[in-house]
């Protein structure tokens, strides 16, 4: 399974507990490991990359935007936030950024079936200063393992804002390599998006723990090595 979160869930299906083994997912590091581009000095730009479903918590993000400018709207004119990503929640994104009068503010980019859409990814990537991934439980019960694209950003040296949301705390290290927040809050994510604008010193130490902590922890070859490992442990016995 992916995270502590994951082995409860299948422990309460009657899994047996000392059969069930968390092994982590991992990303290429060398792949994202891009150098970021310096952003203007009155400019700071948000990334979310996501399929675009509702449980993925973007409205909540646009919410914050917007309690964020109803009480310093100066940050109007700083802050850009770019979703990259198609699906089903499309049109109501769209509708919510209307109703937020957040049109100037946001781009949405929709690479799925493009050519180059990983290339997208990779320059939006390059371009922002934090990620943001706010997922929750939905009512149908859907929920997170642990999002690879919260591993790919901290990998580039993002600092990540997302959600205490399944295996979500176990990739985000919380206060070091990002700053987690309450599902469904967007007065928590509007604080933590001032808050890192506002301390730079800590956005750029969260930058460098970020690239450590998936090197550490969710570098794709060791993650490859210790899968091999288990499934030869298996074979000999």
């Amino acid at each position: 399974v992916l995270s502590e979160y994951m082995k409860e869930d299948f422990i309460n299906l009657a899994f047996p507990a000392e059969r069930t083994l968390i092994h982590h997912l991992g990303v290429d590091t060398d792949e994202f490991n891009i150098n970021r581009n310096s952003t203007k000095k009155n400019s700071f730009k948000l990334l979310t990359i996501a399929r675009l479903d509702e449980g993925k918590g973007i409205h909540i993000v646009l919410k914050a935007l917007q309690l964020l400018f109803d009480i310093q709207p100066a940050m109007k004119q700083i802050i850009k936030y770019i979703i990259v990503g198609g699906g089903e929640y499309e049109d109501n994104l769209k509708r919510f950024i209307n109703e937020y009068n957040l049109s100037d503010n946001v781009e949405m980019i929709n690479n799925l079936g493009i050519k180059n859409g990983r290339e997208i990814v990779k320059e939006q990537l390059r371009n922002s200063d934090i990620f943001i991934l706010c997922s929750y439980l939905t009512k149908k019960g859907t929920k997170e393992g642990t999002p690879v694209v919260l591993m790919e950003a901290q990998s580039c040296g993002l600092p990540c804002i997302a959600t205490r949301h399944a295996g979500i705390p176990e990739v985000i290290i919380d206060g070091k390599s990002g700053i987690l927040v309450k599902e469904r809050c967007p007065e928590e994510i509007y604080q933590a998006i001032l808050f890192l604008y506002e301390n730079k010193e800590i956005e750029e130490s969260m930058k460098i723990q970020a690239r450590k902590n998936i090197i550490d922890n969710f570098n794709q070859k060791t993650q490859m090595d210790k899968l091999c490992f288990e499934y030869n442990k298996l074979l000999k016995q």
